[in-house]
């Protein structure tokens, strides 16, 4: 019978025959190093209120830093990954406190 275990067996991953293409070290995408005014410039945008830029914003920043839109994308979706992992439960009703709440 063909169904859903003879394609994704029986843990729900596809089964070894299946043609998987893989990227080889030569392929991989080059990291974008930034320089110090471009960190400064958009932690400076970031830390202002603009945690979620709208396209004609990060166009904006992306030409005023002679960057590509998608790498100013990319650099507030690590930013904002990075202020999860410094207060994972800041803003949540867990009953822990975040640094700025302190008194």
């Amino acid at each position: 019978s063909s169904g859903i275990n003879a394609e994704y067996g029986s843990f729900g991953s596809r089964s070894s025959n299946s043609q998987i293409s893989k990227q080889s070290d030569n392929n991989k995408v080059k990291r974008t190093t930034y320089s110090d005014h471009q960190k400064k410039v958009m932690s400076h945008y970031y830390e202002n209120g603009n945690r979620y830029l709208e396209s004609s914003m990060r166009k904006k920043i992306a030409e005023e830093l002679g960057l590509r839109p998608d790498q100013v994308k990319r650099k507030w979706q690590n930013m904002r990954a990075q202020d999860k992992q410094v207060t994972p439960n800041c803003g949540l009703n867990t009953g822990s406190f975040c640094s700025s709440q302190s008194s």
